[in-house]
């Protein structure tokens, strides 16, 4: 929910807590002309339960409020901590690119496009093999393959082929 919708939403419980409020203090407001009654006596008692029920209501609305805060002030951390290691991996010196399980490019750092000589929009969903030495793509489709099965990282050395460059370990 953003901060705009949040706000708008707590103003309208506001809103209707206050016109139930005023409703049920028309009903219990004493009036002259009702007699004791048993009648009058369950109108009372409703309006008694429903006072109680939008206090409990006003609880959790701040109870939400709060913890709307809470994420808020959270997701606000999340975003700072997101800026700084993706300018790390931007900024690193050695060249960085990462993969979806299907082994195509998802990101890259200045690095590895200055490598492998393409713009990081030209690199990104192309199939890292493009890039393997031809002898050696059934291995790294065998390796990603077992990557793929065991969910995990390995440490495996392949050799790529930047276009118009000698082949080096990667």
């Amino acid at each position: 929910m953003e901060h705009a919708t949040t706000q708008q939403f707590v103003e309208t419980m506001e809103a209707q807590r206050r016109r139930v409020l005023g409703h049920a203090g028309a009903i219990l407001l004493p009036h002259d002309e009702l007699a004791a009654s048993p009648e009058n006596d369950s109108i009372s008692r409703l309006s008694a339960l429903l006072v109680t029920s939008l206090e409990e209501l006003k609880v959790a609305e701040e109870e939400l409020i709060e913890r709307h805060a809470t994420f808020e002030q959270r997701r606000t951390t999340l975003e700072g901590e997101l800026r700084h290691y993706r300018d790390l991996f931007q900024l690193a010196p050695h060249a960085l690119l990462t993969t979806d399980p299907n082994g195509a490019i998802r990101e890259v750092n200045e690095a590895a496009s200055l490598l492998l000589r393409h713009s990081e929009q030209e690199l990104f969903r192309r199939p890292l093999v493009s890039f393997v030495r031809i002898d050696q793509r059934t291995e790294f489709r065998t390796s990603l393959n077992r990557l793929r099965l065991t969910g995990g990282a390995s440490d495996w050395h392949i050799q790529l082929a930047p276009r118009g460059q000698v082949p080096m370990c990667a």
